[in-house]
């Protein structure tokens, strides 16, 4: 009688969520059964959705837990995402002694070797998944072995593709009390700003979202559009960042209407708005594969674009003057 392969799934962040939702969407389809043939752990930072909140248990950034749980559920591999918090590493410190396989999703072009380094230990797992050629080029050029180094499509992006909502637009609307007559603006907001490795980049969330709102000024003021009646602002916050972040903003642009979101699905969100505003993160990728009207905006960069997605890679706006004319293109559309 052959046995069950067992796997433990681990992650500490909205990205690595993403990947690891998927993979949990994947497990249940080939009619795995969770606490027999898989697990899922996080840790207090990480993002549970309610319709996974089943699948995951959420654990301290203590050594001596992770090895506890290793220990009860004896897994022959354990999957992890990667993040800058010690949380994944310190299951490839345990999985490493255990000697059991472990193997780690990277979503992201930045900072790759940092992901398996934290307190001046580096710990590679036994395989590395990057998302593109270009993620590979970075890893190598870092000093990440290649044998190691592998290309695997983030999984999540097959997700997105298929995406079908719970809700009608017209449900999602009534739920956020938007008007059926008013049109919506979705800024992905960031964690630039308290990220120490974009702090040379030339912008952050902050930055951007004044060059937005400088911008619908200028077409409220010449077109007469952009009214509170007409279009509505939606800042999606990212999961680590507080909305006293853009209070004073919002005060200062009364003119207009913005409403700050927290705790909604990002999908749905970007699937009904009209037009998407953002810099880098995953969440523009998504709007992209859900073909929605898309700007990306990065006034002020001073390095080489952070996103390398070959459809979107240094595809962005990078003056004031383009975004203003970009988005009365854009509006105009909208309402006439």
């Amino acid at each position: 009688m052959k046995l069950k392969k067992k796997t433990i799934l681990v992650y500490s962040d909205p990205a690595g969520y993403n990947i690891i939702s998927s993979l949990i969407d994947d497990f249940i389809a080939n009619k795995k059964i969770y606490n027999i043939d898989f697990k899922v752990f996080t840790n207090n930072e990480g993002i549970i959705n309610e319709e996974y909140s089943p699948f995951v248990e959420i654990i301290n950034n203590s050594l001596s837990e992770v090895e506890n749980e290793i220990d009860k559920f004896c897994p022959d591999k354990i999957l992890t995402a990667t993040s800058t918090n010690i949380f994944e590493h310190l299951w490839r410190i345990s999985s490493k002694k255990r000697k059991i396989r472990v193997e780690s999703y990277v979503d992201h072009w930045t900072g790759i070797r940092k992901r398996f380094s934290f307190l001046n230990e580096l710990v590679y797992p036994d395989k590395i998944y990057l998302i593109n050629d270009e993620a590979k080029k970075i890893a190598e050029e870092e000093g990440i072995p290649k044998e190691i180094i592998s290309i695997n499509k983030n999984p999540y992006y097959k997700k997105v593709k298929k995406f079908k909502p719970e809700i009608s637009k017209a449900e999602f609307l009534l739920d956020l009390k938007i008007s059926k007559k008013q049109k919506i603006l979705l800024y992905i907001s960031d964690n630039i700003k308290n990220t120490t490795c974009f702090n040379d980049l030339g912008f952050n969330e902050l930055s951007i979202f004044e060059n937005l709102t400088r911008s619908l000024k200028i077409i409220q003021e010449s077109k007469k559009i952009i009214n509170k009646d007409q279009i509505i602002i939606l800042i999606k916050l990212h999961p680590r960042e507080s909305k006293k972040k853009y209070l004073n903003l919002i005060k200062k642009y009364e003119f207009l209407n913005i409403r700050i979101i927290k705790q909604y699905n990002p999908l749905v969100i970007n699937l009904y708005s009209d037009i998407v505003v953002g810099t880098f993160s995953n969440m523009v990728i998504e709007a992209y594969i859900l073909k929605k009207t898309l700007l990306r905006v990065q006034i002020g960069i001073k390095k080489e674009d952070p996103l390398r997605y070959e459809p979107l890679k240094g595809k962005f706006i990078s003056t004031q003057r383009e975004l203003n004319l970009e988005l009365e293109k854009m509006t105009n559309q909208l309402f006439n």
